[in-house]
This record gives structure tokens, sequence and C-alpha cells, in this order.
């Protein structure tokens, strides 16, 4: 298949698991140690991003849902941030003259309804079992029962919980 630039082609790692919870779309890939929380406009693109739509159909595609007031300005800013959080693996510039919109820019155009219809991806590293699991050195804040490293305790130093 000849793609054009055009066309987006979402990143296919093995073992990333995807879940749909609450109009929002978590992406986590094991290779990078990384989920990403896809809103509904952004997760809509990235399930439209095939290798055979362009953004002119993705667009039409996003427009079918009447609560969705998408433009090619929004499309080109959510394969952006679909390409910096790693979940594209091509990426080309929009053409020239496209209307290249920040989300600050979206969100004031679009008013009240922005957090809605805007791209939105938020990107965590997760700490490996060994990195959750393990224990603060003495001289750390700690909370009531936090686990503090051998041979330190968590308790009170002045006004704070500190391993001691």
């Amino acid at each position: 298949m000849n793609l054009s630039l055009n066309h987006f082609v979402p990143q296919k790692r093995k073992g990333v698991i995807t879940r749909q919870i609450q109009g929002e779309l978590l992406v986590f890939d094991p290779e990078s140690n990384k989920a990403h929380c896809l809103n509904a406009v952004s997760a809509r693109v990235w399930q439209l991003c095939d290798g055979k739509r362009t953004v002119a159909q993705i667009t039409h595609a996003l427009k079918e849902n009447p609560a969705v007031c998408a433009d090619d300005g929004v499309i080109w800013l959510a394969l952006r941030q679909l390409k910096k959080a790693g979940l594209l693996s091509n990426s080309t510039p929009p053409p020239l003259g496209a209307r290249r919109l920040s989300r600050r820019e979206a969100g004031t155009m679009l008013g009240k309804t922005a957090l809605l219809v805007v791209p939105l991806i938020s990107s965590v590293v997760v700490p490996t079992p060994a990195e959750a699991a393990s224990c603060l050195p003495c001289g750390s804040i700690c909370l009531s029962g936090g686990k503090c490293c051998s041979p330190c305790t968590c308790g009170v130093q002045g006004i704070n919980l500190v391993c001691l």
C-alpha cells in the first residue's frame, strides 16, 4: 500500500493494553512503560488512524457525531499530540495553509464546550514494581505507616513525619 502524506498509522507494539473507561481511552504501553489517557476526541481520532483515511476523511467521520465540532485544525492538533505521545508510527506536518491550532486557540474558538471537543492526552510514566515497592531513605519525609528503609522507622521530628 502506498501511503500518502495525509494517511496516519497507529503505533502498533506488542502487549499494548487499551481500556475504555467513562468516555476516555486508556492506553498502556509496557515497552515504554507509559500510560496515556485520551479524551473522547483524541481516542476517536486515534481509532480512525488506520493508514487508509486522510485528515479530511477523519474530520468527516468525527462530524457524524453532533456533539463534536471538528475541523481540520482540531484533527491536526490531535495528530500532533498523538505523535508526541508515541501513539502514531508516522508523522507529517500539516500542508501549507492548513490551520494549525494550539489547545488554547481551540478552547477559545470553541468556547464553553471546548473540554468536550478539544483533543487532550495526558501521559504518565508508570513505576516499575521494584520502584513502587521501594522504601524511603533515612531523613525523608514520610506519611504515617510509610515504608522507611531499614533500620529507619517513620517518626516525628519537629512537626514533620520523617524516616528516623
